[in-house]
């Protein structure tokens, strides 16, 4: 049985009266949740300074840079931030998100340590997911408990929450940059240019700023802008600041990413959103969830009609199999009354042969265009250029 597509746009509407109030947005409240037992397996949750609840999670973005990680391996050395060679293979390994924060903030690249821990901050809806169980990116690390919009098991957060938190654990933790994830954080951009307005008032100079994106709310923030919801430029104002944007393709084609999303999001309307972010000045990374191998290439080139230089900027993202995902799997396989290990296995297979065959056709893309492999270039220092504005 096919379910239901939702509209995103129609979803977002009705989920912003719910996550934003006054000056406070409806966070999860990790305690209890499935989400739960897999940040620990990583990283304890981190508990409000103002509040004491746990709302706030950390992710590790290159594990070799992290000396727990490394003993899990079996790895017992600490890792050198004197050997650059050393530090640019493990960022070849993994993310190079904390060289994307390094460059941002001007710093040296033994310092790239400080950069790979950031203080998250969750909030509780996504307009790709409808509030059930069963809902949002087949591969979504989140559970409806922490995604749904509803305010039971969540808790309220104002900017200078935030704000206290970092602060009370940057030292401690040694965390600079402070992420705002969600859900769908362009839902609340208000309350995102608050949290800069707040660093700023304080000084905190050492400070990064990242937010995310499904790519699929820029006609909503149009929305919002059109009926006072948003202030108008309110994505130049915020690019002011300088924070750093993650945005997800979830898919390369149409049937892509509505079957990753189940949603009727279509790529058109994705390419809008990234336009307009780029537009307003921000730094845009990008990542590719589920790419089809078969369609990859024709999806760069319907990119590179838009954007200059914006293949060096696309990083395949790699689905983990979480618990959140294995139990939406085993409901989504009781839905369509096939066996769970059929469903589990079905996608996991998908998910890993679309992942490997992905990053050799970028590596071929990227050594055809540039004469550089996919993964030896360094993505932060690429900007991506509209090659018509007037289109947006």
């Amino acid at each position: 049985m096919q379910r239901k597509l939702i509209d995103p746009f129609e979803r977002g509407k009705e989920l912003r009266p719910k996550v934003r109030k006054y000056n406070r947005i409806l966070c999860a409240d990790f305690t209890g949740t499935v989400q739960a037992e897999d940040i620990r397996k990583r990283n304890d949750l981190i508990q409000d300074v103002d509040i004491e609840r746990y709302c706030y999670r950390a992710k590790i973005n290159v594990k070799d840079f992290d000396d727990n990680e490394r003993a899990k391996k079996g790895v017992y050395n600490l890792f050198d931030f004197s050997d650059e060679k050393a530090i640019k293979e493990a960022l070849k390994m993994e993310f190079d998100i904390p060289l994307w924060f390094l460059r941002g903030a001007g710093d040296e690249l033994k310092n790239i340590k400080h950069y790979n821990l950031p203080l998250i901050l969750q909030l509780k809806g996504c307009n790709f997911h409808d509030g059930t169980e069963i809902g949002g990116c087949t591969f979504c690390f989140v559970d409806n408990k922490s995604n749904s919009g509803e305010a039971e098991g969540g808790v309220w957060i104002s900017p200078e929450n935030f704000v206290n938190t970092f602060q009370a654990v940057s030292d401690k933790l040694n965390i600079h940059v402070l992420r705002v994830s969600g859900g769908e954080p362009t839902l609340v951009l208000d309350f995102i240019l608050d949290v800069l307005r707040e660093i700023d008032k304080r000084g905190l100079i050492n400070a990064q700023m990242q937010f995310d994106t499904n790519l699929s709310t820029g006609r909503l923030i149009e929305h919002f802008v059109d009926t006072e919801i948003y202030q108008p430029f309110i994505l130049e104002n915020i690019a002011v600041f300088k924070p750093k944007i993650l945005a997800a393709f979830k898919g390369t084609d149409e049937k892509g990413i509505q079957n990753n999303t189940q949603t009727s999001c279509i790529l058109s309307d994705q390419i809008h959103s990234l336009k307009m972010l780029i537009y307003s000045n921000l730094d845009v990374f990008i990542y590719v969830y589920n790419p089809n191998p078969n369609l990859l290439r024709s999806f760069t080139n319907i990119l590179d009609k838009e954007f200059e230089d914006i293949l060096p900027r696309i990083h395949i993202g790699k689905i983990n199999e979480y618990e959140v995902t294995k139990c939406r799997l085993s409901l989504i396989a009781l839905e369509q009354n096939r066996p769970y290990e059929e469903v589990l296995g079905e996608k996991l297979k998908e998910w890993k042969e679309n992942y490997e065959q992905s990053c050799e056709i970028m590596n071929d893309l990227m050594m055809h265009r540039y004469g550089v492999g996919y993964k030896e270039i360094e993505r932060p220092s690429v900007k991506i250029k509209i090659k018509n504005s007037d289109s947006i």
